[in-house]
């Protein structure tokens, strides 16, 4: 899934161009490699995708082992554990948009932070071994799930021009689903050597990082 939405994001942003109708043929033709180039450089567009890449590589662990978790690690039946995970999906519909107002309100530095720290509650809660808890742990999940994809997006349109503004947001994706495509396994490997509890605990450090990467975000311009 990962390496898929590598692709689709820089086949994104490759395809979608601006071409002005003023623009002469000779500027039009360089205006994608000077767009790339004020995308890959610009160092807000790092700090965007860095602190999105936590999001990829946190998220990623929690919903994975999740089910597994609650089944052999807590003890809860099959059925129960689904209807837990169905009601985190249910709850996660909204949560764009709660996410997306609430950066209209405060900004999107505190929002990213606020949606890390309320994703870092989840990841931690789950560890504590117990069905009232996990179902805690899902439902907080599923309010802050899609919200760091939504704002880290925006908040990478809200730092360059408006030419900018498909650009930046594929590259950005990119580091997401460079850290999706690597929190699976490396979860795994510390199941293995640790267990679930520290995979999870590891996913809210990742997450905690994330919120203080967001604070160095700049303002929209």
């Amino acid at each position: 899934m990962g390496a898929a939405l590598i692709a689709i994001a820089l086949l994104v942003a490759t395809l979608v161009r601006d071409r002005p109708d003023t623009t002469a043929r000779g500027e039009r033709a360089h205006t994608p490699v000077l767009a790339w180039g004020d995308v890959i450089f610009s160092p807000h567009l790092w700090i965007i995708g860095l602190t999105y890449l936590a999001y990829g590589l946190s998220y990623i662990i929690y919903i994975t082992y999740l089910v597994a978790y609650m089944v052999s690690g807590i003890g809860m039946e099959v059925g129960t554990a689904g209807r837990v995970f169905f009601m985190a999906g249910v709850l996660s519909i909204s949560s764009g948009f709660i996410w997306g107002f609430a950066s209209d309100k405060i900004g999107r530095r505190a929002a990213i932070s606020l949606a890390y720290t309320t994703l870092a509650i989840a990841y931690l809660a789950i560890t504590a071994g117990t069905s009232q808890l996990a179902t805690f742990s899902a439902a907080i999940f599923g309010i802050a799930a899609w919200s760091v994809p939504t704002l880290a997006v925006v908040a990478a349109a809200d730092t360059v021009e408006q030419r900018l503004r498909s650009a930046a947001g594929g590259f950005v994706t990119i580091f997401f689903s460079a850290g999706q495509a690597v929190g699976a396994p490396l979860g795994g490997y510390v199941i293995d050597a640790l267990g679930f509890p520290a995979a999870f605990q590891l996913a809210a450090i990742i997450s905690l990082a994330g919120a203080v990467l967001a604070q160095l975000i700049r303002r929209a311009r």
